[in-house]
């Protein structure tokens, strides 16, 4: 397993240990650019915070599957995999990992690795299959399953509300260029916030990290050539943010200002 960071103008990386969170000394302690970092002590040992969690990150159209079950509407990267001609070899996610079905057993890999946080996206037409309305209750009544089962298993729940897959219903509506896009967008984190809120955390500065920061290539041709994307996902994230206001006491809040999320270090095997 490796952490890559940069240190100083050079790129480094850096092995660890996931488990112990404790780097290893010596040779291994510190590799740059294929050779022993000379100018660090071969004695030095490095450890993260003690607050530091360990934990997985997905999101909800990579691993869910299950793509038109329980009520769950169409997703803009339904649509986007569904067409001939966008994906190599005409591959899609319907099944993906089978999360939907199989979390029980994801959980108990994450306990093996003792892991003590799950960072996930909640899929809103599987909330919300049209993107507005009354929620799909089974669509809900999964993600209270998974939360519960994170919490019995000691497992921090992160729910993340939107990782890029828009209901296609609103986008057929002209997607997040249309203002009413962020007012749906409100509506939706206040029925997600009623369902979960008593049990997991979503606080200001979440906001931030609610909207992913890249641009997606199932996105729109009318928001790639419009430029509003960018103007109306922090709308949305902050009427989403007066929703989740609402059902917290203002001493439970922290400043809005100045608020910003904390980093994530991506760890993978580049073996």
């Amino acid at each position: 397993m490796e952490c890559r960071w940069r240190a100083g103008s050079a790129r480094a990386d850096r092995r660890i240990d996931p488990i112990s969170d404790r780097m290893p000394t010596g040779r291994d302690a510190v590799v740059l650019n294929g050779c022993a970092d000379a100018r660090e002590s071969a004695n030095q040992v490095r450890r993260f915070p003690s607050d530091f969690a360990w934990g997985a990150a997905t999101a909800a159209h990579q691993i869910e599957g299950a793509w038109n079950e329980d009520g769950k509407g169409e997703s803009i990267w339904d649509r986007f995999a569904h067409t001939p001609g966008k994906i190599r070899n005409g591959d899609h996610a319907d099944r993906a990992c089978e999360h939907y079905r199989r979390y029980p057993e994801d959980i108990a890999l994450m306990r093996a690795m003792n892991l003590t946080s799950y960072r996930f996206s909640i899929a809103w037409p599987r909330v919300q299959p049209s993107g507005s309305g009354e929620p799909n209750s089974r669509g809900l009544d999964f993600y209270s399953r998974l939360v519960d089962s994170l919490l019995e298993a000691g497992i921090r729940p992160l729910p993340t509300l939107y990782h890029w897959d828009l209901p296609q219903a609103l986008e057929d509506g002209g997607g997040w260029p249309n203002r009413d896009t962020a007012a749906r967008f409100a509506d939706y984190a206040g029925i997600v916030a009623r369902a979960l809120g008593n049990r997991v955390i979503l606080l200001p500065e979440d906001v931030a990290a609610i909207m992913e920061a890249t641009r997606c290539p199932s996105s729109s041709i009318s928001e790639a050539r419009s430029g509003t994307t960018g103007a109306r996902l922090p709308e949305g994230s902050y009427e989403a943010l007066q929703r989740l206001r609402a059902r917290k006491r203002p001493n439970e809040l922290p400043p809005t200002k100045n608020s910003a999320p904390g980093r994530v270090i991506s760890i993978r095997n580049r073996s």
